[in-house]
């Protein structure tokens, strides 16, 4: 089983939503950054997706109730809207399963 590219930042904010009296620890396999695009893991493109895709539900599930709000730094949202800009978009949000956020 192939482990998830980017865990932690969406997983632990709707955690927290869903089940505030609870705690809960995070883990992932001990693989740095710049081995997760292997192909044994996941390849750059894919590794690139799922990694705006988080940012985009950190930024984005708040105000559907699915997760607690979490700072996203600035900078973070601009290399989001580039690499959306370069055809990173795979995992947005959507908001019917067709349409993406952004193209509204």
């Amino acid at each position: 089983m192939r482990p998830k590219a980017v865990p932690g930042a969406a997983s632990a904010v709707t955690l927290k939503k869903q089940w505030p009296t609870c705690d809960f620890l995070l883990t992932s396999p001990p693989i740095p950054y710049e081995h997760y695009s292997h192909p044994d893991v996941i390849d750059f493109d894919k590794l690139i997706n799922e990694l705006v895709g988080q940012v985009d539900r950190v930024e984005k599930y708040p105000s559907r109730g699915f997760t607690e709000e979490d700072e996203v730094p600035e900078e973070v949202l601009v290399a989001k809207s580039r690499l959306v800009e370069l055809g990173y978009g795979e995992h947005l949000v959507r908001l019917n399963g067709h349409e993406r956020l952004e193209d509204k």
